[in-house]
């Protein structure tokens, strides 16, 4: 009897320990099915990736034209906003300035920009030197590896999937020249990696558009780049950029917009031998 009732408490205890163990396995969900457009998208970024470093020097040197129209909104300010190093002398009671250049900018292979600025019309002469950073966002390379200077990660870099997933987003073209829309976000939150989505042509794998937006602890801002068509000479340069941005700090904030227009005047494409692939190795490798 002793020995029966022994057995029973047994027999309860493991019953107690095993049936948790047994809801735990009915509440498991089951493993997603991997994402057909991220991995058609992945499929995709990888070709555009391996020509980028031959499209980013495609281009040895070229002089443009150059026309921005900008404009700020002052949405909220105090007196801790005169204390701002880089910002224009504000006129009391203006809330909006208003600004359009018209300019040079040339370029040299690697990495050398000289941008003028031949006529300026707008509400404050001293608009254009409200942030000396501006120009950086006008003559973007979309095939960096990085993008402002070195400041962000772009998703076109090599070994870009360490930091961004891809997702394909729609296709359209005929069957012999497709162009794909890809979005891309961060795999963390970082200020060094941007959001977007990018346009590139089929058989080629050049960029036709690109958006991206990013932040830092007290600014906001999205970037889209118009690229010119496949087979012209402006293929790999930018032709048109709208910049926004948005300042928030200590109880200040302001709204920027910028659109700015390049026209080539002339364009000098690398040779063959030069314009080879060549590995660089990022410093966020």
């Amino acid at each position: 009897m002793r020995q029966t009732v022994t057995y029973s408490i047994y027999a309860a205890l493991l019953l107690c320990l095993l049936w948790p163990a047994g809801l735990c396995a009915k509440k498991r969900p089951a493993p997603s099915p991997p994402d057909v457009q991220e991995l058609r998208a992945d499929s995709l970024m990888s070709r555009v990736i391996f020509f980028a470093p031959m499209y980013k020097e495609a281009v040895s040197a070229y002089k443009a034209d150059l026309y921005i129209k900008g404009r700020i909104h002052i949405k909220k300010q105090n007196f801790l906003l005169r204390f701002w190093p880089s910002i224009f002398r504000l006129r009391k009671g203006v809330r909006e300035y208003l600004m359009e250049t018209c300019g040079e900018l040339n370029y040299t292979a690697p990495d050398q920009y000289d941008q003028r600025v031949t006529a300026m019309m707008g509400t404050s002469s001293e608009f254009w030197e409200m942030d000396h950073r501006l120009p950086e966002y006008f003559h973007i390379n979309v095939y960096s590896p990085t993008l402002l200077n070195d400041k962000l990660i772009s998703p076109l870099s090599a070994k870009a999937d360490r930091y961004y997933r891809y997702r394909l987003d729609s296709v359209w073209g005929p069957s012999h020249d497709r162009t794909y829309r890809i979005s891309f976000t961060p795999r963390t939150k970082s200020f060094q990696l941007v959001e977007g989505f990018v346009v590139v042509s089929d058989n080629v794998w050049s960029v036709r558009e690109m958006r991206f937006s990013g932040r830092s602890e007290w600014f906001r801002f999205s970037v889209l780049l118009q690229m010119g068509g496949v087979g012209r000479s402006d293929e790999f340069l930018p032709l048109n950029c709208d910049l926004e941005g948005y300042f928030s700090l200590l109880g200040n904030e302001i709204e920027g917009q910028y659109a700015a227009l390049l026209d080539y005047e002339e364009i000098t494409p690398r040779s063959d031998k030069e314009a080879a692939p060549r590995r660089e190795r990022s410093r966020y490798d």
